[in-house]
């Protein structure tokens, strides 16, 4: 499980969730961080600590959201984190930016904005998956992804 996928699943079911500088990722009742009562780690596969005295008489959600950890604490480190995403900058100026379309596969040039069923972040295989159907039809625009190329593979700032 991804660590996006486990703390939004863990907010539907109305508790609060936040990771530290060492992408520990904790569980709350209250807003205060301070106060969690699950701490999953990232130091090994099931590195996981759960403070039991809120479960008296807590009811059904939190047997849901321990379940939840201890499968989200077993899943290998490796394969917690999304895979990271990028805009793909072709053109100067700001409707310079690879959009594609989720409905129809088809790709555009626009602002790095989404809208309605148009994306611009990208993460690798999306693109590289993209770039392979382009030139199967026989089209080259699209560049080959590096890291080297910051100006045109511009990283997704993760928002805080």
């Amino acid at each position: 499980m991804k660590t996006s996928e486990f703390i939004k699943k863990v907010t539907a079911l109305g508790f609060n969730a936040f990771t530290d500088e060492d992408r520990y990722v904790y569980v709350s009742i209250q807003s205060a961080r301070g106060d969690w009562f699950i701490c999953v780690g990232n130091d090994f596969t099931g590195d996981i600590d759960i403070d039991a005295v809120y479960f008296k008489n807590n009811g059904e959600s939190f047997k849901k959201v321990t379940k939840l950890a201890v499968d989200y604490a077993f899943t290998p480190i490796k394969e917690r984190e999304d895979e990271p995403k990028f805009y793909v900058h072709l053109f100067t100026g700001g409707n310079g930016w690879l959009n594609w379309n989720d409905e129809t596969g088809e790709l555009g040039v626009n602002t790095k904005e989404d809208f309605e069923h148009w994306h611009s972040q990208f993460t690798e295989q999306q693109y590289i998956k993209f770039q392979y159907k382009q030139e199967v039809s026989g089209h080259y625009a699209l560049p080959d992804y590096s890291l080297n190329k910051a100006k045109i593979f511009v990283p997704v700032e993760e928002e805080k």
